[in-house]
Parts: structure tokens; C-alpha cells; sequence
């Protein structure tokens, strides 16, 4: 059997840092760590690490389109990258061999698969000169392909989404909402994604997201605690936090970060070692 290099992808913060003039990455580590991960990885993309970078372009102002797509650059250095799924979707497939990704539009016409839908808005995000270019339609060089993408309607679903998370931590502390454990946690996300939460299926699930729940375990015990602000926007992130651990269900799969909150949170987990923190990481290299 070939040996197979591990994954690796970045997390957003990564991203955001590798392109800031006087940020917490210098240049020629960055070099040298990039061309280690070329050898020693295969590079993959986070489909949580795209949305918060997609969501943060579509926040800014016109006149820093430039500057806020910068960071998606650092997503296509490598243009072979694996893509990956939706954490929930992606985690199903692997753990339990379920193809739980929709199957057609709303139309009736095959659904693109994701991979490819990021690749395209990634391309065309690149090209166009800002948000409303964008939404009309931008034509892909080389390609006779018009992509169209509306920045603001991403923004407003996928934020949604991270409400509904704050507001499922809130009501912890109200005692509206009772504690799940991991199986029941299990559970929801097959019912989420339109599936029987078979006790077989629940307990498999719950076996390889342990990083994922240990991580929204010490967000519920914050219930406990009245300074957390489940609802201020240094924390509306922690629902993608969390989902970017749903990877780690792949042995294969590490993630690179300057968010020690991951190591923090995670502490304890068999899971734990796919965490790759920067300092370590490019520190790790010189010695």
C-alpha cells in the first residue's frame, strides 16, 4: 500500500494573519513552513475556514475589497487542495458511509457538488471589483463560465446559524435547555441532516467527534458563568470553531492554528494532537 501523506488545512485565523503587514506570522517562517507542508501534507480547505473569510468580505466596505479578499488568497496557494464538505455532511460520510449532501435543487437539476461551487465563487471573488459585480455575474477567465454569488444572502443564512447556536447556549443558562451528552448531540446532527439517529449510528458519531464535543462541552459550562457573552461578537465564532473540529474524525486531518483556544478546549482528547498551534509548529521546524 502507498504511503499517504496526512491533511492539513488553515484556520481562519491563519489566513488573516499571514496577509497583515505587521501580523503574528513573519514572512520568511511563513516561507519555510510552507514549503515544509508541500512535502510533508496534502494541503485541504475548510469549508468553515471559506464561509468566515466569505462572511467577513461581505461586512466590509467597498473601498477595502481589496484588502478583505486578500486572505482568500491564501486559500488557493496550493491549487490542488482537497476541498472539503460541510463539517456535518463530511463527518457522516466518513464516520458512517452515508452520502448525506442534498441531491438536487430546488428546481429539479443536479446539485453542483461543493467542491466545486467553492473553487468557482473562489475564482470569480477574485476577479470581480467588488460585491454588487459580484452578485450580477462575473465571467471566469479561460472558462466559459458566468459565475453569480450574493455575498450579503451567504452572510445573513450562515449567521443565522451561529444565533441559533448563541441562543441554544442562552437558553443552557436559562435552564430552558437541558445539557445533552455526546450521543444526543449525535442524534441532533443526524436529524439535522435529515436522518434516523439510529443508537448504532449516534454511538459511532459520538466515538469520533470527541475533540468537536469536549470543545462545545466547556462552551456549555460557560453557562455557569454570567461574563461569557454567548451573544457578543467576539463569540458568535464559536459555533465555527467547533464545526472545524468535526474534520479531526479523519485521522488524517490536522488543522493549522494561532487560536489556542482549540489546544485549551480540547485538552485531554485522543484528538488533541491534530491541533497544530503556529508557534509550536514553526518552532518545531528550526529545532
Amino acid at each position: 500500500m502507498p504511503f499517504l501523506k496526512p491533511l492539513l488545512f488553515f484556520d481562519t485565523s491563519i489566513c488573516l494573519e499571514v496577509v497583515k503587514k505587521k501580523g503574528n506570522i513573519n514572512r520568511d517562517d511563513w516561507r519555510r513552513l510552507t514549503k515544509y507542508i508541500r512535502h510533508t501534507y496534502r494541503c485541504c480547505v475548510s469549508w468553515v475556514t471559506w464561509k468566515e473569510l466569505l462572511v467577513r468580505l461581505s461586512r466590509g466596505e467597498d473601498q477595502y475589497w481589496e484588502q478583505n479578499r486578500e486572505p482568500l488568497r491564501v486559500l488557493r496557494w496550493k491549487r490542488d487542495a482537497v476541498l472539503l464538505e460541510k463539517p456535518p455532511i463530511f463527518t457522516i460520510k466518513h464516520v458512517l458511509g452515508v452520502d448525506a449532501a442534498p441531491k438536487a435543487e430546488l428546481d429539479g437539476r443536479p446539485a453542483i457538488p461543493l467542491s466545486e461551487q467553492i473553487s468557482a465563487v473562489l475564482d470569480a471573488i477574485l476577479v470581480a471589483r467588488n460585491k454588487i459585480e459580484l452578485k450580477e455575474g462575473v465571467k471566469l477567465p479561460r472558462k466559459n463560465q458566468i459565475i453569480v454569488f450574493d455575498l450579503d444572502h451567504f452572510d445573513l443564512f450562515e449567521s443565522s446559524t451561529r444565533l441559533e447556536y448563541a441562543n441554544l447556549l442562552q437558553g443552557l443558562r436559562d435552564g430552558i435547555i437541558i445539557r445533552s451528552d455526546s450521543t444526543g448531540l449525535s442524534a441532533w446532527i443526524l436529524h439535522q441532516c435529515g436522518l434516523t439517529p439510529y443508537t448504532e449510528h449516534c454511538e459511532k458519531l459520538s466515538s469520533r467527534l470527541d475533540a468537536a464535543y469536549r470543545y462545545h462541552f466547556w462552551l456549555s459550562d460557560q453557562a455557569k458563568n454570567p461574563n461569557y457573552d454567548f451573544h457578543d461578537k467576539r463569540h458568535l465564532g464559536d459555533w465555527d470553531d467547533a464545526q472545524q473540529l468535526f474534520y479531526f474524525c479523519d485521522r488524517r486531518i490536522h488543522m493549522l492554528t494561532l487560536d489556542r483556544n482549540f489546544v485549551d478546549r480540547t485538552e485531554g482528547s485522543p484528538q488533541a494532537p491534530q491541533v497544530l498551534l503556529y508557534s509550536e509548529f514553526v518552532n518545531s521546524l528550526a529545532s
